[in-house]
């Protein structure tokens, strides 16, 4: 488990059982066209041709901060009520790593649930669950890099120049229980791992398409926050500078040394004997 597991995962106490009140008479907000976070990206998704009123006659089911609208025939409407509840305490986990207020019963997160992949194509124009101005989902259990994704907007809105970060900080908090820092040092033992420098001007991969680079994502953006903080993050995600001159201006150390930084604590996490002989 990453650095922050054991004080993450406690908030999921927040997921006890709740009595929500359903709402059928709402019609469901229209999703913005603005550009957000996606899991996928539409380069992927299939040309379809999109239905003119996609949410008319939707279902509408609230409770606290969360609003869910979905098709009154989804074949996983039993799944809305722990939807909730998984995201409610979600949302405050992620609400807590980044340092930023949870969202307000007054201004409920929507998120439309769709029937399953081929729908949410058809809709969306997008085969992957994913964040625009809502959650957009239609795979119960994919709520963790959805939530995150979400606040990562909160956060600081917008499209990162270094997009790993974004798709690291998604993995980091997906909630999957896997340790990212194990996994980048068994890529490096079976010498797939991708050097810092290369990870850090690589656009095109998300964490549905490359789940190594994501797992290297994640385990840089922990180390970050783990030693400077979420301040110093958040000064290397909103930076528009080439990816070196920004780790320079902001670690004040070139990006290799860095690098060497960043798996010496990981090494360390994952086996710290062994670590500590070595030195």
């Amino acid at each position: 488990m990453h650095f922050f597991g054991r004080a993450l995962v406690s908030l999921l106490a927040f997921a006890v059982v709740f009595s929500a009140a359903c709402s059928k008479d709402e019609k469901p907000e229209q999703p913005s066209g603005e550009a957000g976070v996606r899991i996928g990206g539409r380069d992927t998704a299939m040309t379809v041709e999109r239905p003119k009123e996609p949410y008319k006659g939707w279902t509408t089911y609230t409770f606290r901060n969360i609003r869910v609208h979905y098709p009154p025939d989804h074949p996983r409407a039993d799944y809305v009520y722990d939807m909730v509840k998984n995201l409610e305490a979600l949302l405050r986990r992620d609400a807590q790593f980044f340092g930023i207020p949870v969202p307000q019963d007054a201004a409920p997160v929507p998120v439309y649930f769709y029937t399953g992949v081929g729908h949410g194509n058809s809709v969306t124009g997008t085969i992957y669950p994913h964040v625009d101005s809502v959650i957009h989902l239609w795979l119960p259990g994919s709520y963790g890099p959805l939530a995150a994704g979400y606040m990562l907007q909160r956060w600081v809105p917008g499209e990162p120049k270094h997009k790993f970060l974004k798709h690291g900080v998604m993995k980091l908090l997906d909630f999957s229980g896997k340790n990212y820092h194990e996994w980048t040092v068994g890529l490096i033992q079976t010498d797939k791992f991708v050097p810092l420098r290369e990870l850090g001007i690589d656009t095109a991969f998300t964490i549905d398409t490359d789940p190594d680079r994501a797992a290297e994502a994640a385990s840089f953006v922990d180390f970050v926050v783990f030693t400077r903080g979420i301040e110093t993050l958040r000064m290397l995600y909103t930076s528009v500078e080439p990816f070196e001159t920004a780790v320079q201006g902001v670690f004040g150390v070139p990006v290799d040394s860095l690098e060497t930084q960043w798996l010496g604590l990981t090494r360390q996490v994952v086996s710290p004997e062994s670590e500590a002989d070595s030195l």
